[in-house]
């Protein structure tokens, strides 16, 4: 079992609101960001991410959760978002 960054709660995607939600906010909804990138002129971009690797029998592929939310912030405001997530379980998804 193997993982990094934390968990994101995917109920409170709904709640960000592009030109309303603010930076505090975001963080108040999923802490602090696993990784900040500025852009320049004030823009932000925070990162949240977490993955997750369970191996069930060490001959196999770990099953994988990867979500990753990018969230746009300019002068304090989110001006946009992405959110991807995915799960692989190889012994459930392998074509036979």
């Amino acid at each position: 079992m193997m993982s990094s960054g934390r968990r994101i709660d995917a109920s409170k995607i709904d709640q960000i609101v592009k030109q309303k939600t603010t930076a505090q906010e975001v963080e108040a909804m999923f802490g602090k960001p696993y990784k900040v990138e500025k852009k320049g002129g004030g823009q932000e971009t925070y990162i949240y991410y977490y993955k997750y690797e369970e191996y069930v029998h060490w001959y196999t592929l770990p099953k994988t959760t990867e979500q990753k939310l990018e969230v746009d912030i300019l002068n304090g405001v989110v001006t946009d978002y992405t959110w991807n997530r995915s799960s692989v379980d190889p012994m459930r998804d392998s074509k036979k």
